[in-house]
């Protein structure tokens, strides 16, 4: 189906604006999610074309679709649940164990979103630094850098007493993660 605008087929006005879009979402949108948000303005665009006027402009119809998906991608992500109230990442057994995880949903809390993530994805999850590093859109020494800091403003909130065991579902092990600092990078499967 081409929905004319002009005497242009639709696909190739959108295809045309396209990079126009890209500009307007990258003053308006973190740097790793401009590429997301084109591909669901261009999605968004076809599944709503036969609702351009042809008499106005195309470029403002577009921008407006681009704005309706920032918007409702930012409200989306506001009504997310935390990462943590996934009752599949940590075991729920008891009092302790739900303890447990309140206590670590409160010092995740003080984190970041990004390190969040990070500990997250690497600590609950057991996902490696390169795929914390391709999923994030980061380079791996940025993924070390946010894991290295995120640790060490946990470390005293959950080491209360200096003898406290890692939450149920997190990794225990000696207080320096291998391959933070780079210096065992081989486990990691990738390169710097």
């Amino acid at each position: 189906m081409s929905g004319t605008a002009g005497d242009e087929p639709f696909e190739q006005r959108l295809l045309g604006e396209l990079p126009l879009v890209r500009a307007y979402l990258g003053r308006l949108a973190p740097a790793n999610d401009v590429e997301d948000l084109v591909q669901d303005v261009a999605t968004r665009a076809w599944k709503y074309r036969e609702s351009f006027d042809p008499g106005r402009s195309f470029g403002a119809w577009l921008r407006g679709v681009a704005l309706r998906v920032l918007l409702d991608r930012r409200a989306q992500a506001q009504r997310a649940p935390e990462p943590l109230a996934d009752a599949a990442l940590v075991p729920a057994a008891g009092r302790e164990d739900r303890d447990a995880r309140e206590d670590v949903a409160r010092v995740l809390a003080r984190l970041s979103a990004t390190e969040r993530e990070v500990v997250v994805r690497f600590h609950l999850r057991g996902e490696s630094i390169d795929v914390i590093a391709r999923a994030l859109a980061l380079p791996v020494g940025t993924v070390k850098s946010h894991l290295h800091r995120a640790l060490g403003r946990l470390r005293p909130l959950l080491d209360h007493d200096g003898h406290r065991p890692a939450p149920p579902g997190m990794r225990s092990g000696p207080a320096e993660e291998p391959g933070v600092h780079g210096d065992d990078h081989d486990h990691l499967g990738g390169d710097r």
